[in-house]
């Protein structure tokens, strides 16, 4: 057995001292997908890296209840989302309507700021994404899910641990809006490694798919 450093001793403490949320406790309990109206964020490969130094597009997704018991129970869209660049409905496989809103551009810059904003505010832009490619992709991926005992298990296409269509459909239509972006804004050089912006989604009735 390894002594504990002064650091993780602290660490330790500190939690321990933490109150209980619901949130983190549900958290613990097989991971963010089973909560209603959690946030999920999720670094992927860019040109550029996107939050803070790696520009990160966070999406809440609201499920279950609906959007009117959500925000009873305190999940409502973030303050900037009330105001956001764009937003766009689509319906997911099985008729569920999801309405996506991006915006909360932050850059240093203001000039940068603005021609991110140009970008995500461009009408028509699920027109402009390869929903079937990102699914293609997708499927092709390797993919882990962690269960709550910290094993790691076999999370690809095809297995019980990969999404089921209606999610697997809302993660596609996230993950392409995003490479939309990054591409629109690799080709007029925005450089956005200081910066960031964010993404978030309602799918009232959507459910978790993991067993």
């Amino acid at each position: 057995m390894h002594d504990i450093e002064p650091d993780d001793r602290l660490d330790a403490r500190l939690r321990s001292a933490a109150p209980p949320t619901p949130v983190t406790d549900a958290v613990t309990d097989d991971g963010i997908a089973r909560l209603v109206g959690v946030t999920r964020r999720a670094s992927r490969p860019r040109r550029w890296r996107q939050l803070a130094a790696v520009g990160v597009a966070a999406s809440v997704v609201v499920a279950g209840a609906g959007a009117a018991a959500a925000d009873g129970l305190g999940w409502s869209w973030s303050p900037w989302a009330q105001d956001p660049d764009q937003s766009f409905i689509y319906t997911l496989p099985s008729g569920i309507e999801c309405e996506s809103r991006i915006g909360d551009v932050l850059h240093p810059d203001p000039e940068v700021t603005s021609a991110v904003r140009e970008v995500l505010s461009e009408d028509g832009i699920l027109d402009r994404v390869d929903v079937d490619g990102m699914l293609r992709i997708m499927r092709s991926e390797d993919r882990g899910h962690v269960l709550a005992d910290g094993t790691e298990v076999d999370a690809r296409y095809g297995t019980v641990y990969y999404p089921d269509t209606d999610n697997e459909y809302q993660q596609a239509v996230d993950r392409a809006v995003s490479e939309y972006v990054t591409e629109e804004l690799a080709e007029r050089d925005i450089e956005m490694e200081t910066g960031s912006w964010g993404g978030e989604a309602q799918c009232p009735g959507l459910e978790s798919w993991l067993p």
